[in-house]
């Protein structure tokens, strides 16, 4: 990356925007983007609706891709929902395997963070949106196919969804495919995968917790030969 101009951007920036909290990390250990999050208070009306339903949540980019707690403290149990930098248009400037794409700036992370919020303040919207729009009789999956043999990126072994970098394509008479409730999921999976195989080493100094990410290449994995497709679940 000829223009490194992230380094001197903060790894670390929290924010209150539009009454909500916000914040932005840089993930070193997985090639430097950044990520932007948003705390969600209890008594907001999208509090329980599935950030999946790209038909209530506002738009962001690549969609919402964490659900969970806040991302820096475990011990905080609120609701944070957020989104990553390191989708196949995007670039991460510490990695290795990925070359091409565009830079998304603390700048650009923070509009993102701006316009979601500016969203979420329209309570009454968002009310008549969850009234208005019940749950679809038919669902579309997504799932990642390889184009040269038909074959699919099945579900990791590890607990929670760990370990899809380890996996290989095989037969969907082998093994059933990884379905993703949003195409962006799928696609961000796929950027993942194409990278390399992705293992994690956790260490602990005398009550100190360490973690060490490393990515091994993989030269037979190729973006060209690999496609996100649409599946259709009718639900009875």
């Amino acid at each position: 990356m000829t223009n490194q101009f992230w380094l001197d951007e903060c790894y670390r920036k929290k924010l209150i925007i539009n009454g909500f909290e916000c914040l932005i990390l840089r993930i070193r250990e997985r090639g430097g983007h950044l990520c932007g999050y948003i705390r969600i208070p209890k008594d907001h009306p999208i509090y329980e609706i599935d950030s999946n339903r790209s038909d209530i949540w506002p738009e962001i980019h690549g969609g919402w891709s964490y659900d969970r707690t806040n991302p820096e403290d475990t011990y905080d149990t609120a609701r944070w929902v957020g989104f990553d930098c390191a989708h196949l248009n995007d670039l991460s400037p510490l990695s290795d395997t990925q070359r091409g794409g565009i830079y998304r700036t603390m700048e650009y992370v923070e509009k993102e963070l701006k316009e979601a919020t500016l969203a979420l303040r329209q309570t009454e919207k968002i009310k008549e949106l969850i009234a208005n729009n019940r749950e679809p009789r038919t669902i579309t999956l997504y799932a990642i196919r390889q184009k040269s043999t038909g074959f699919y990126l099945p579900y990791p072994a590890g607990s929670s969804g760990r370990g899809g970098t380890h996996v290989e394509p095989v037969s969907p008479l082998q093994s059933n495919p990884r379905l993703f409730t949003l195409e962006r999921a799928a696609k961000s999976s796929l950027t993942y995968w194409l990278g390399g195989k992705i293992s994690v080493h956790h260490s602990d100094y005398g009550g100190e917790y360490d973690e060490t990410w490393s990515t091994k290449f993989v030269a037979s994995r190729r973006a060209d030969d690999m496609e996100v497709i649409p599946v259709e679940l009718k639900l009875p």
